[in-house]
């Protein structure tokens, strides 16, 4: 034993085995260091790629809304959309055109949410590591559930809870009642309309189904009154922030889920109901 300690003494009092190791560590911290560079580089990216996304959307929905000039003849005149085909929002249109798989636009003015949103039923989860051009990237791009569509009574949007504060990372803040007062609306652009949203409900989950004993994802069809009653209810338990008491029946209703990192399989829930 002493023979085997008195090795390893020579051994670590050698220059070239100190050399050798003080380089491993020198590779290993250059090659974690250039790792959180890389990782921060392609966040910065994915935000500069959705700035100049929401810049394109926000521009075409400006121009739209302009006022055009009375009086004048010489406006063209767009072909009326038959009623089983409507027109597509100009803000939408020449997204969608790049893009099909867009389904809509989430934005809470005030905040980061300013972003479109995705919808592919038969690859559920292609965005949650793809930008709106379908590269690769760690941010990912909101979208919407695989099992939801625009005319649901309750409309699932998935979106990361990223360390920069970007996706829907904020949308924990909404656990505090005076934010809620801050930012009360969501609006959600379908490719046919713009709908207003009012936050109502605000919880932690377990999505792990052997723990989670309100399944809040699994309320999308609403039609039903004691599923809507069960609905209700739950958010009254669970939400952090009151619950109105006028929710009834008819209402929609308009989800955003992240990521809350307090269990390994835990998310935020953030509820709106629908009021234009």
């Amino acid at each position: 034993m002493r023979s085997l300690i008195s090795k390893i003494l020579q051994l670590k009092n050698n220059p070239r085995i100190r050399y050798s190791v003080a380089c491993a560590l020198l590779a290993l911290a250059t090659l974690s260091a250039w790792q959180v560079i890389s990782y921060w580089r392609s966040i910065s990216a994915a935000e500069e790629e959705f700035a100049a996304i929401a810049r394109e959307f926000h521009r075409q929905k400006a121009e739209a809304s302009a006022p055009t000039e009375s009086g004048s003849d010489l406006t063209p005149q767009a072909d009326p959309q038959p009623e089983s085909d409507p027109a597509m929002l100009a803000s939408i249109q020449a997204l969608h055109e790049e893009n099909q798989d867009l389904a809509g636009w989430v934005l809470i003015e005030g905040t980061k949410i300013d972003y479109p949103v995705m919808h592919t039923p038969d690859r559920p989860q292609y965005y949650i590591q793809r930008n709106f051009k379908k590269a690769k990237s760690s941010s990912g791009t909101p979208f919407m559930d695989e099992y939801c569509n625009i005319d649901s009574d309750n409309i699932i949007l998935w979106g990361h809870n990223m360390r920069s504060g970007t996706m829907f990372a904020g949308i924990l803040r909404y656990q505090e009642e005076s934010y809620r007062e801050k930012h009360p609306l969501v609006k959600f652009f379908t490719p046919y309309e713009e709908r207003t949203y009012q936050v109502v409900a605000a919880f932690y989950s377990d999505v792990d189904t052997r723990k989670e004993d309100f399944p809040w994802y699994t309320y999308i069809d609403l039609r039903e009154q004691e599923d809507r009653e069960a609905f209700f209810a739950h958010l009254r338990k669970t939400s952090l922030i009151e619950v109105p008491e006028d929710i009834g029946q008819g209402d929609k209703f308009l989800t955003l889920a992240t990521c809350s990192y307090h269990i390994t399989t835990g998310r935020f829930v953030v509820i709106a109901q629908r009021i234009s």
